[in-house]
């Protein structure tokens, strides 16, 4: 296995394969995401380690007022370029999901698809997660893991696939 690198240098390298790519795009995963949320329009929402922005635009396709958060520019520059591309817009946050720099109880709901496995601290996420969301506000995650023990060989194994 290779040295970890920063994710920070990843995704910067390897933005553009996220915008592409039609897994990220569309699927079945995101379809469940916006159901289960219900999203109604004038809502806020959170869409933490958003990539391309995929799951934001769904959201603001719904009227949502979208905050992208993502620690890398090339991400988040993505992600809004996508929402202009179609009519929309998003507010940006370069910001790691265990530290967001947003007051307490401001968002109706907070999303992450396709991204907590890569985060340092899941727990501390949750944790932002909760403080961030309104009381009766909804989390929705959409991921997938491996057991712990091998969760760096999974994790490993997404990095190569991702990057072609």
């Amino acid at each position: 296995m290779s040295k970890r690198q920063d994710p920070r240098e990843f995704f910067s390298q390897h933005h553009e394969a996220y915008v592409q790519s039609p897994r990220h795009a569309r699927g079945p995963d995101l379809d469940l995401l916006i159901e289960g949320l219900q999203p109604k329009a004038g809502q806020s929402a959170l869409d933490v380690a958003t990539g391309a922005g995929h799951t934001a635009v769904r959201l603001a396709e719904h009227g949502l007022q979208v905050t992208v958060a993502d620690i890398t520019r090339e991400m988040l520059n993505d992600a809004m370029a996508l929402a202009q591309n179609r009519g929309l817009a998003l507010a940006a946050l370069e910001a790691p999901a265990e530290s967001l720099p947003l007051a307490d109880q401001i968002m109706d709901f907070v999303t992450c698809r396709r991204a907590a496995h890569h985060f340092q601290d899941v727990d501390a996420f949750l944790r932002e997660s909760h403080r961030v969301l309104k009381p009766g506000g909804r989390l929705g995650i959409s991921d997938m893991t491996g057991s712990s023990a091998h969760i760096d060989w999974l994790n490993e194994l997404e990095r190569l696939r991702d990057a072609g």
